[in-house]
């Protein structure tokens, strides 16, 4: 177990160092210092998920405020009398681009990468929530901005800090159910939304509208896209599949050293509409491990829980990850773990607790800002970057016709389907590019 921590840990301390030898670095405490010695933080995106990241980071300075609600502004910014108020990122970073440490960004996927990107190109610390982009294009920008200024950066997969994957991990890589031959992974099914909104709606004097859609294709206000909605919309999120993907999926590369996937099969139903993610998702992968061996099969399912569970008297958890291996099974959620058959582990004895305990997902983060180190933080955007590029794949491959891929990561290209590489981009509405 130990091994592959830190043989992980100095892969990143490596890279690191290797980008301190060809590009400007910029010193964890370039930026003007509170007396008390608190990083500046930015926040942009302020409620629902991001009002737990503001949460999160709330003993720093923060020094600024940033939501395209007026109404979330001055909910959050009555706890935060000092920090400025902007409902467009791009004139936060011009008025007090020199003086954030760091920025947290909790906004809708599309506006993942821009807000990132034109921080990061600042020498902005970032914490980035999951899927880091929208496109792999987008992902690949972020991590080579990321590494090439000697960011510290996290991404917000926020139960990679907690004890329970940390539990699994350890019973797992010592062998409590033998070889592990499969993984299922399965989350409740998504909107049932069928058909886009039809009727013209004005929009609320709290709504920044073309602030909020950014660099997306110009659609019409209308109260379905808003507060969390939009994950069923292309052209804003990656469907339930990609809001969940890079939660779970992380448990199961974390605990084998999983590379990136080779092949990709998408099914799926709930929408006959093309601009519209499905309900209901099953994706097979074949994925590459760190270590010589086949590739490892993972089973993905937007719906019902697999089969599986019920088939082998299982409890039938709503949302979860089952390792099924050559001597038995495990299965977990964000909270609990259980071995399988359970007569069989009665007298199981787990191993001694091993790896340490997180401080924190956000203290992570700070405390590699404070200590100038990007390897702190175990979820930086590389590895955030890997796991929603493993999501975006299943997406691509349902939105191709349902269609298996064949993805080659280090040629960044699908080998079989030419076509389906255009899906690896976009396009930007014209004021809003940034790449």
């Amino acid at each position: 177990m130990k091994k592959f921590l830190f043989s992980r840990r100095s892969f990143l301390r490596q890279s690191a160092i290797l980008s301190l030898s060809s590009a400007f670095v910029v010193p964890a405490f370039s930026k003007e210092r509170t007396p008390s010695g608190k990083l500046n933080i930015a926040c942009v995106g302020i409620k629902n998920r991001g009002g737990a990241n503001v949460s999160g980071v709330k003993n720093e300075n923060i020094i600024a405020l940033c939501d395209i609600d007026d109404h979330y502004l001055e909910a959050v910014g009555a706890r935060f009398p000092n920090a400025k108020r902007f409902f467009d990122y791009r004139e936060m970073l011009d008025a007090l681009g020199d003086k954030i440490d760091g920025i947290t960004v909790s906004t809708t996927d599309h506006t993942h990468a821009p807000i990132a990107i034109s921080a990061m190109r600042r020498g902005i610390h970032c914490y980035c929530e999951k899927p880091i982009a929208h496109s792999i294009e987008e992902i690949r920008a972020m991590v080579q901005i990321a590494e090439e200024k000697h960011l510290v950066t996290q991404t917000g997969i926020q139960i990679h800090a907690e004890n329970n994957y940390r539990r699994v991990v350890e019973a797992l890589q010592a062998g409590a159910i033998g070889e592990i031959k499969k993984a299922w992974i399965w989350t409740p099914a998504g909107s049932r939304r069928s058909v886009p909104p039809k009727e013209n709606m004005p929009c609320p004097k709290n709504i920044h509208w073309d602030q909020w859609l950014g660099p997306a294709p110009w659609h019409d206000y209308n109260s379905c896209y808003l507060p969390g909605a939009w994950r069923s919309w292309w052209a804003f999120g990656n469907g339930r599949f990609g809001d969940m993907c890079c939660h779970l999926t992380d448990l199961v590369y974390w605990v084998l050293g999983l590379e990136d996937p080779v092949s990709i099969h998408a099914t799926g139903s709930g929408s006959s509409d093309p601009s519209i993610a499905p309900a209901f998702m099953e994706i097979d992968y074949l994925i590459k491990r760190t270590h010589p061996g086949k590739p490892f099969p993972i089973h993905w399912t937007v719906g019902e829980p697999p089969k599986i569970l019920k088939e082998n008297g299982m409890e039938p958890l709503i949302q979860g990850v089952l390792f099924e291996g050559s001597e038995g099974m495990l299965l977990t959620d964000y909270g609990k773990n259980i071995l399988y058959p359970k007569g069989k582990y009665e007298k199981y004895v787990r191993p001694v607790p091993s790896i340490p305990a997180s401080p924190g997902h956000h203290a992570e983060w700070l405390q590699g800002i404070r200590e100038n180190d990007p390897s702190i933080p175990l979820c930086p955007l590389k590895y955030g970057g890997l796991l929603s590029e493993t999501a975006f794949l299943g997406n691509i491959s349902y939105r191709i016709g349902q269609k298996e891929i064949l993805w080659d990561r280090k040629a960044r290209k699908i080998l079989n389907i030419p076509e389906a590489n255009a899906l690896l981009k976009k396009e930007y509405r014209k004021g809003w590019e940034f790449l």
